[in-house]
Parts: structure tokens; C-alpha cells; sequence
């Protein structure tokens, strides 16, 4: 893999750099929601289909949506951009990309 540009460089720092929330500031857009267990599983390859099915239903009808961990960003958001880039490097979609490190 090349080195990135020194441009690029900077902004992949630039979108890696954390930010506290300003004083006084609420990070949350709404209150915060109520915990509930968290379960980290194995790789099902089921679930792209299962995506397109629960993206499908809430296209259909919005107020029907099931319970899912679902990010919604805004364009040009860091969060949208790590995700890219994990992406581009093989840690999302790639099962065995994180099982390695």
C-alpha cells in the first residue's frame, strides 16, 4: 500500500481526532436512551440480507422500525469518514480482518 499524500495524511488525522463536548454542551440529541445488554456475536453472513430487509421496512413505513443499532450521520461527518476508511482498510465487511488484530 502507498503512503498517503501528506494532504491526505493530515486529513485522515483531522478525522481521527477526538472532541470533547463543549461546556454546558449536551453531546446527546436527545436524552439519553435507557441501557440495555449489549451482545457481541460472530459473523453471520446473513446479515447484509437482513440489512437490505430492515432497510427495505423502514423505507416502507418509518414509524415501524425494529429494534436496531442504527447510525445515521450527516454528509461530511468524521464518524462517516473513519467508517469509510475502516472500511477502505478491511475492517468492516471483513470478518476475519478484525479476528487478526
Amino acid at each position: 500500500m502507498d503512503s498517503p499524500s501528506p494532504e491526505e495524511a493530515a486529513r485522515r488525522a483531522a478525522v481521527m481526532r477526538h472532541h470533547e463536548p463543549v461546556d454546558g454542551e449536551d453531546p446527546w440529541v436527545g436524552p439519553p436512551p435507557p441501557a440495555v445488554p449489549i451482545r457481541v456475536v460472530a459473523y453471520d453472513a446473513a446479515w447484509p440480507a437482513q440489512f437490505h430487509e430492515v432497510a427495505a421496512g423502514i423505507r416502507a413505513d418509518p414509524a415501524e422500525v425494529p429494534q436496531v443499532n442504527l447510525h445515521v450521520f450527516a454528509p461530511g461527518c468524521p464518524e462517516a469518514e473513519r467508517h469509510r476508511m475502516f472500511r477502505a482498510a478491511g475492517w468492516i465487511d471483513d470478518p476475519q480482518a478484525t479476528s487478526s488484530r
